[in-house]
């Protein structure tokens, strides 16, 4: 660990600021993962009522993201049933392959706007 005593007043405050706001930018990055992955999730779950695809929700915390279901066969649906012969349709690999690729690219982008916002670009 490094310790750093800041003396001007200016970039105390800045450095304070981005403290508080470190945890408000990474809920916003999730929170914008979870909204692209259901946006690229959504067309993959198989319809039959519509009522699996409109339970899926997005719960972002402040260290990732949580897509899922409160629909009992909603595991049945992603990933089989092979003794009953249902077939996994694995649409919540697209949800997980969406916030690999995004959650690095939301987090910078929040990071660089709050850096920007606290005066300490």
């Amino acid at each position: 660990m490094i310790a750093v005593e800041v003396v001007d007043a200016g970039v105390a405050r800045a450095f304070g600021a981005l403290r508080r706001g470190l945890v408000a930018a990474q809920r916003a990055a999730w929170a914008t993962v979870g909204a692209e992955a259901l946006e690229d999730t959504i067309p993959l779950v198989p319809v039959e009522s519509a009522r699996l695809a409109g339970s899926l929700v997005s719960a972002p915390g402040a260290t990732g993201v949580e897509i899922s279901s409160d629909v009992v066969y909603a595991g049945v649906q992603n990933f089989g049933w092979p003794a009953r012969n249902i077939a996994g349709h694995h649409f919540m690999d697209r949800a997980e392959g969406v916030i690999e690729d995004q959650a690095p690219v939301e987090l910078e982008n929040e990071l660089q706007s709050l850096i920007r916002r606290v005066g300490l670009n």
